[in-house]
């Protein structure tokens, strides 16, 4: 039975939590397929089945749908990072025999009631893989003011999920996506699709690219081939084979880590631990001094990567003497800077004349008597 999906995301500037910034007129564009890079063949859309796209809600142009909306907001005053719309994707796999426009038309039509926003845009994709609708609703209420906080949380996005499951997805026949596989699980699943692929196609089970894809991801896979997860055992794998524990026996005799599966078993025996060798005692010896480094090493046991360094070629006391006399002579030395020469003196004597006087005693005022 295939599962429902659905999918709630906000389009807007805002770079939060690793979003991707996105404008609103290139989501219309995109849903509009009018963004012509999106056409090559390097895409995922077949561009010779775009006419086969369905608008159920909104006008036929991104241009209009992005004029209506700037209508609705009568040119607000908002931030630039707000959010400028809320998009929810619903899906069907590629082989469902479901009416696609009567399965999304009731998707549209929960989506009104459950969140009572104003629907911008609807348009049903049939040009890719699977067929799928782009759902834009507006964060307005009915008074036309924007509305904060219309972005829902995780939780929210649950009790959404489960309305929707029960109000669309299984009346159609579509059942709730069920958890992600993990642990051991996963990995006999992972198994079993590669051997189910060996057996019908041998060539694309050698293929790196094939295998890849199902080790990100065997859910697909596994629907495919129709394999029951629920029925994978150890056994049924060619690879993967039931993990071979010891037993408890061995366990008491080898001394292996006890895995989680039979601590049940282990919980009545009694582990006694080895008893360990009595410390050896040896008589006591006469302390011997120790005096220098390398007898120190030698007591310890180790060697030490420290060297004593060599005397020095001429003794301590000669060194100073020779330093002290080298002293004595440089303070004999005669000064090697230039004497100053006093300058001449300037002096009025008692008759009035003024007088110069030159030479050492100049500054002398004494000598000015003579």
């Amino acid at each position: 039975m295939a599962e429902l999906f659905i999918s709630y995301g906000s389009v807007g500037l805002s770079t939060a939590k690793e979003h991707k910034p996105c404008t609103r007129l290139t989501a219309l564009r995109h849903n509009h397929r009018e963004l012509q890079a999106e056409l090559g063949c390097a895409g995922d859309i077949d561009a010779s089945r775009c006419h086969l796209n369905i608008v159920l809600a909104g006008h036929t142009s991104a241009g209009e749908c992005e004029a209506h909306a700037l209508a609705l907001f009568n040119g607000a005053k908002l931030k630039r990072n707000h959010m400028q719309a809320l998009e929810i994707v619903f899906s069907l796999p590629h082989d469902t025999g479901i009416d696609v426009r009567e399965y999304f038309g009731a998707c549209l039509a929960w989506a009104k009631t459950y969140h009572a926003l104003p629907v911008l845009s609807a348009v049903v994709h049939l040009d890719q893989a699977k067929p799928h609708m782009h759902l834009l609703l507006l964060p307005i209420d009915g008074n036309g003011e924007y509305m904060r906080g219309v972005n829902p949380s995780k939780v929210e996005v649950r009790q959404a999920t489960e309305s929707f499951a029960q109000r669309v997805a299984l009346p159609f026949g579509l059942q709730r996506p069920g958890a992600k596989l993990g642990g051991e699980t996963r990995k006999l699943a992972i198994q079993a699709v590669y051997d189910t692929c060996a057996r019908m196609f041998p060539a694309m089970a050698s293929m790196r690219a094939f295998r890849a894809a199902v080790a990100k991801d065997p859910r697909q896979w596994i629907d495919d081939f129709g394999i029951d997860v629920n029925g994978l055992r150890s056994s049924t794998v060619g690879e993967l084979n039931a993990p071979n524990f010891p037993t408890v026996g061995e366990l008491k005799t080898t001394g292996k880590t006890v895995p989680r599966t039979c601590v049940g078993e282990l919980n009545q025996i009694t582990f006694t631990a080895p008893e360990k060798a009595p410390h050896e005692v040896h008589p006591s010896a006469p302390a011997e001094v120790i005096t220098t480094m390398v007898e120190l090493w030698e007591r310890v046991g180790c060697r030490s990567n420290w060297k004593t360094p060599p005397p020095p070629a001429v003794p301590l006391p000669v060194r100073l003497r020779a330093a002290r006399a080298a002293q004595r002579v440089a303070l004999t030395k005669p000064c090697r800077q230039r004497q100053k020469v006093a300058g001449p003196v300037v002096r009025v004597d008692d008759d009035g004349l003024t007088r110069e006087r030159f030479g050492e005693g100049c500054h002398d005022l004494s000598a000015w008597m003579d």
